[in-house]
């Protein structure tokens, strides 16, 4: 009886089975309503091939092929030297994850670098390119180009004030959108330890303007582009803060920099400065002329074997090494003296005790750097007459 029992229960286990596999034919199925294929409990649907799994279902819902513990909605993970994903329209592939690591899209033959981006085609973020080959559109926040190592970055944000620019999360500036102009930040809010300028004049006579051509790849490019400048290395003895030194050793790069924009400014103080110095001598010339004005003394030459004043032009001038001015003082006279200044009318030499009548003084440049001087004979206490030399080194 316990026998036949057994039988009984086999055989209703056995044919439960049967009509469950019946209920989803392989070959096909003619379904009056939603048909369904899968589990009802916690187990995942897997899908075999060769009697290997190729995907699954998991109990959460995630789909994956090639990974029995799918992450995402949709995991595919490919094996070494087969492409992750592709997508074909008609007959051609438009986007592929290709085997080693990189996306290529809209085109079916180009193999996009190791984790890099191919699109061939144009591109919108936030909008439609439309004939543009990228077009971006954002409301806050615009473009941000950041370095991985550093984590310093760019930003460029359009605006209908113009295209500006962020560095670091600080505004650097802005460029118009009806001129071009690019203007900087120079909000007195952003600044600290502001001074005045030093003096820049005889600096700026340092300065070595010049032509030159640029290493260029392109022979006929370099024959026909002249350029006009400075050489970095030569204003880093004048004005270092203008010359910076870039350095990245991944990139190959060893090169000197120079802010032209600063050359604007440092214009601007050495003719205030200039300016000073002009108003000094027009207010000394008023002060001689007053004070020669009856006297025959004026310091304009006077044809030599008068007994009068003479303050000839040094030669040679320009000069390099040294230069001599020649000199006539009343006989009579009985303090000579020569006086070398700048363009700011410091004194920088002093010739005492010059003989009366005709004179010749020889003047060595010394330490003194290129530039504009000035000479003035004294008689007597009195600025009797001026001249301008040159210095170039």
């Amino acid at each position: 009886m316990k026998r036949l029992h057994y039988f009984a229960l086999g055989w209703l286990m056995v044919s439960n089975l049967t009509l469950q596999a019946q209920s989803w034919i392989l070959g096909g199925n003619t379904l009056s309503g939603d048909g369904r294929l899968g589990t009802n409990n916690f187990h995942p649907l897997v899908f075999e091939t060769n009697n290997r799994e190729r995907g699954r279902l998991t109990k959460g819902g995630l789909w994956g092929f090639g990974t029995n513990a799918p992450t995402a909605r949709v995991h595919i993970k490919s094996i070494a030297g087969q492409d992750a994903l592709n997508v074909q329209i008609d007959s051609d592939v438009r986007f592929r994850v290709h085997a080693g690591g990189g996306v290529a899209i809209g085109t079916p033959t180009i193999i996009p670098s190791a984790n890099g981006l191919f699109v061939s085609g144009s591109t919108g973020i936030g909008s439609v390119p439309g004939a543009y080959k990228m077009k971006i559109t954002h409301s806050t926040f615009g473009l941000d180009i950041e370095n991985a190592a550093t984590l310093d970055d760019w930003e460029f944000w359009s605006s209908a004030d113009g295209l500006a620019l962020y560095a670091n999360g600080s505004f650097r500036g802005i460029f118009n959108p009806t001129n071009g102009v690019y203007a900087s930040a120079s909000d007195r809010r952003f600044k600290t330890e502001i001074q005045p300028m030093p003096s820049v004049l005889e600096k700026v006579n340092q300065l070595k303007p010049s032509t030159y051509h640029f290493h260029e790849k392109n022979a006929a490019a370099k024959a026909s582009t002249a350029s006009y400048g400075f050489v970095a290395q030569e204003v880093m003895d004048v004005f270092p803060h203008l010359v910076f030194h870039q350095v990245d050793a991944t990139r190959g790069l060893d090169a000197y920099t120079l802010d032209y924009s600063g050359f604007g400014v440092i214009a601007i103080k050495a003719i205030q400065e200039l300016q000073a110095y002009i108003t000094t001598l027009e207010n000394r010339i008023v002060t001689l002329e007053a004070a020669l004005e009856g006297t025959g003394r004026y310091p304009t030459p006077t044809p030599k074997g008068n007994i009068g004043i003479w303050l000839e032009p040094n030669y040679p001038n320009p000069f390099r090494q040294s230069t001599f001015i020649g000199y006539q003082a009343p006989v009579q006279a009985q303090h000579v003296e020569l006086l070398i200044t700048n363009l700011q009318g410091r004194e920088l030499q002093r010739f005492d005790h010059l003989p009366a009548g005709e004179g010749l003084v020889e003047l060595t440049a010394g330490s003194l750097p290129s530039g504009i001087y000035f000479y003035t004979l004294k008689v007597d206490g009195k600025a009797v007459a001026s001249q301008k030399m040159i210095l170039e080194r």
